[in-house]
């Protein structure tokens, strides 16, 4: 709705701008039959809008040209045609002939309305969720549709098929431009549903393990308790077999819980780079317009190795985003350090990987047991774990049946 509002008042505002580069009056018409004069001016063509009529008289609007073209058919149809006001480019030239200054800036402002008018001045994205808007801006960006883009050379269709291919989970996509708006509308697919329970399937060994215990709901078990079983081997069978009957497919449904051993190496680099930043920052301001960057100030940054914070203001006039934003930049220079690591800190490190590798990788697993193998590599301090574990190694594997 509010983009369709938006539409109806862009198409007004640009039928408005015409009218005042063609100028128009403000007339009335007056004597026995104006309507007589009406019917003829709108059978020749002529533009006649905002008719009022008042005690036996008739206002109304036209352009300038059509206005002289009238008068001729105001004299055989009988009535008397009076102007009351004029509007327009027209009468402000003729009123201004001896300012040239004047008209110059008068010409030069209505070339920058219809000049501002062709480009982009924002963009809005709608209907994001699991992608970031940023990223959806980023792709339309390398597509042509970014603010200070041409309007008219902007590939609708080219970007909404980029769309598509870049994030497939967005089933529908629409690009519209609104003028120097774009509205950018997507619609993402719902997740991918969860695999139907009636679909046959086998249980394999996710990893090479020691049965210790077996859990079976469905299907024929393969394997016994105290075996030791490979990575890949069939353990519950979705094939099940009664005597005097078919063989019935079902997904096997089993809990497997095994011994495992899993081997993992962490390292940590003997020498880092240590990196100090300057508490100062080297301000600087800047100016966007349309999508390019123009420098306000130019302080000097002393440093090769620096980092920079930007901070990107848009000018905002009734509730709109106009192309113009004021950048602020910040600079912080800062020195690289080579330092050797301690053996504490090299063992704090190691730890950290360690912990992060339990408390993600092997968040399913119960750890019984650890050896730990240490060596030292160029530059590199090595620890190769080897983790006794109890877990789960029962794996789903859809059965595949030839019709």
């Amino acid at each position: 709705m509010f983009s369709l509002l938006t539409e109806v008042f862009e198409m007004f505002s640009e039928l408005m701008i015409l009218r005042m580069i063609r100028g128009y009056v403000d007339f009335s018409v007056s004597g026995k039959y104006p309507e007589r004069f009406l019917n003829s001016a709108f059978k020749s063509g002529v533009k006649i809008w905002s008719q009022k009529s008042s005690g036996g008289k008739i206002t109304a609007k036209m352009y300038v040209g059509d206005y002289k073209r009238c008068r001729t058919k105001a004299r055989k149809t009988g009535v008397r045609l009076k102007v009351l006001k004029r509007h327009g480019l027209p009468f402000f030239v003729h009123k201004n002939k001896n300012r040239a200054g004047l008209l110059v800036g008068a010409a030069v402002f209505f070339i920058m309305i219809f000049f501002m008018s062709s480009f982009v001045w924002t963009i809005d994205v709608e209907g994001v969720s699991n992608i970031s808007e940023n990223e959806i801006r980023t792709l339309l960006k390398d597509c042509g549709v970014y603010e200070g883009a041409w309007s008219s050379s902007i590939d609708v269709q080219w970007a909404k098929r980029q769309l598509s291919h870049k994030y497939p989970m967005i089933t529908w996509s629409a690009i519209n431009i609104y003028g120097s708006n774009v509205d950018v509308i997507v619609k993402e697919g719902q997740e991918k549903n969860k695999p139907d329970i009636s679909t046959p399937a086998n249980i394999v060994a996710e990893k090479d393990g020691f049965i210790i215990a077996m859990e079976t709901r469905d299907g024929t078990n393969l394997v016994t308790l105290g075996q030791s079983v490979l990575e890949g081997e069939l353990l519950v069978s979705s094939a099940i077999e009664i005597e005097g009957q078919e063989t019935r497919f079902v997904r096997a449904q089993s809990k497997i819980t095994a011994q495992t051993t899993e081997i993992t190496e962490f390292s940590a680099d003997k020498n880092i780079e240590l990196i100090t930043s300057r508490e100062e920052a080297v301000s600087r301001l800047g100016i966007s317009f349309y999508g390019a960057d123009f420098p306000v100030t130019l302080n000097q940054i002393d440093g090769i190795n620096y980092y920079r914070v930007l901070e990107e203001n848009c000018l905002v006039l009734n509730g709109v985003s106009l192309p113009i934003s004021l950048i602020s930049e910040k600079n912080y220079v800062y020195e690289k350090t080579q330092i050797e690591r301690t053996d504490e800190m090299i063992d704090k490190a190691l730890e950290i990987k360690e912990a992060l590798y339990e408390t993600f990788q092997m968040q399913d697993a119960v750890i019984t047991g650890r050896n730990v193998y240490e060596s030292s590599e160029e530059g590199k301090a090595v620890r190769k774990n080897a983790y006794s574990c109890i877990e789960d190694i029962a794996l789903t594997s859809p059965l595949e049946i030839e019709q």
